[in-house]
């Protein structure tokens, strides 16, 4: 397949696959999920499901989405297909942040348990990959935001052509309908991408120096990082009356509001100025951190 074909192929697939999925909603079981859309525009949860069968259709198309993804091993792909099920369960159900961290940490201790690191090694590795996917999480406020953010991060390294365009489809179809949402199951997904093609870039997991990559992390995910810190700084402070302990303190830092960063910049410079400028950032801190391992 020609270069021109697997972006078209790719973006036209899960474009497609998103739309379909949003008129189907209303008629299928699996995709009655919480509404989270504006009154009487229900929002229709199926941007993961779009992004997963995506993945699997230009898998099957290509036979290599360039993401170490091996049918051999199929560490990889079950690792994105667990995120994606935390998520879609927190979509179906609504967990607590809890019981998320639980699973979250319990997934990335398997997959980091596959391969041959040190404690210190997996101890960052957990540490890093947590603040990544919840800080994915937190930057899914916007229509359309994080995949078009994943689509710049996925492209900036020029081996991930088909990955990139999926995001862009789901990206495309978020804002041309505006009730089509990633929810969790997509927000999750997409992060755990991005956690694996950050690792890929460093040559894999027994490659990762924690004293020497850390840089390299908060770069290429400069706008996540960002997040959840400025979400840890700012819900840390306890009223008077507030019992002051760790559990107290993670129920804080996890309850949701409309202050993250994309919120205050979209309240002051509206929805389409916050999307390229966030696209602009990624571009920009995604290219200093790939400098930094060139």
């Amino acid at each position: 397949m020609t270069d021109f074909f697997i972006p078209v192929f790719s973006f036209v697939l899960t474009a497609s696959l998103s739309f379909y999925f949003a008129n189907s909603s209303k008629d299928a079981n699996i995709f009655k999920q919480r509404d989270t859309g504006g009154k009487g525009q229900p929002g229709k949860l199926v941007g993961g499901w779009a992004i997963m069968f995506g993945l699997f259709g230009c898998f099957l198309a290509y036979q290599n989405l360039n993401i170490g993804i091996n049918i051999l091993v199929p560490v990889v792909p079950l690792f994105f297909l667990a995120f994606f099920l935390i998520g879609f369960f927190d979509d179906l159900y609504g967990m607590k942040a809890l019981q998320k961290l639980f699973f979250q940490t319990l997934v990335f201790c398997w997959f980091l348990s596959n391969f041959d690191l040190s404690l210190y090694q997996i101890f960052s590795l957990l540490l890093l990959g947590l603040i990544t996917i919840n800080g994915f999480n937190f930057l899914d406020g916007i229509n359309g935001l994080l995949p078009l953010i994943c689509f710049v991060l996925f492209l900036q390294p020029g081996q991930y052509l088909a990955t990139s365009f999926i995001a862009l489809g789901v990206g495309y179809s978020s804002l041309k309908k505006r009730n089509i949402y990633l929810g969790d199951s997509g927000s999750l997904l997409l992060g755990s991408i991005a956690f694996w093609i950050a690792v890929t870039q460093l040559g894999g997991p027994e490659s990762f120096d924690p004293t020497n990559h850390f840089r390299f992390f908060v770069l290429f995910f400069f706008l996540p990082f960002l997040d959840v810190f400025w979400a840890i700084i700012r819900r840390t402070f306890f009223g008077p009356s507030e019992q002051k302990n760790f559990l107290n303190l993670f129920k804080k830092i996890s309850k949701p509001d409309r202050r993250h960063i994309h919120h205050v910049f979209k309240k002051e410079y509206g929805e389409l100025a916050t999307i390229i400028v966030f696209m602009l950032v990624t571009w920009v801190t995604t290219n200093f951190a790939l400098s930094f391992l060139a």
